[in-house]
């Protein structure tokens, strides 16, 4: 398969996940200017820190959620709010909006409709990962395939 080829996939892949609505015009900008300005990389690792740190918020909150005790969830309110930034700041659209009702039932301290929403944002993140996991194995394999090409034309020189 040649570079073209993945690159227009990729491309193909990256417009079906904003035509519906999984990503916005945030990650679109962050996929091309940092793709022209910054290592290859440089996207796959934002993706990758997203995951880490949104998978340590939702733990957290999940594990106050498994605590049978009576908790003040007015004090997770700010767990809800910093992945809804993450979110907003690399594009997941749909978790961005899934965050709202979080922090809302946080702030309510209302524990059933903080039950609902933390499974909501957890659904939505858990889809919207495994949507961006195909889009980083595409962007792998599209740095597999330019990285020997720029060792071979440098060794020509």
């Amino acid at each position: 398969m040649t570079l073209q080829i993945l690159k227009g996939l990729h491309q193909d892949y990256l417009n079906s996940l904003l035509d519906e609505g999984i990503l916005n015009e945030q990650f679109n900008r962050i996929h091309s200017e940092r793709r022209n300005e910054e290592p290859a990389d440089s996207v796959v690792k934002l993706i990758e820190s997203y995951f880490k740190d949104v998978e340590a918020i939702l733990s957290d909150l999940s594990s106050h959620d498994d605590n049978k005790s009576k908790i003040d969830l007015t004090k997770l309110s700010a767990l809800a709010r910093e992945i809804q930034d993450k979110s907003k700041s690399i594009g997941a659209e749909h978790v961005k909006n899934a965050c709202p009702p979080l922090i809302e039932a946080c702030e309510e301290n209302h524990k059933r409709k903080f039950d609902r929403s933390l499974m909501w944002v957890t659904t939505e993140f858990s889809s919207t990962k495994t949507k961006l996991e195909a889009y980083v194995r595409m962007e792998r394999r599209i740095m597999r395939y330019t990285e020997p090409r720029v060792e071979s034309s440098s060794s020509s020189s």
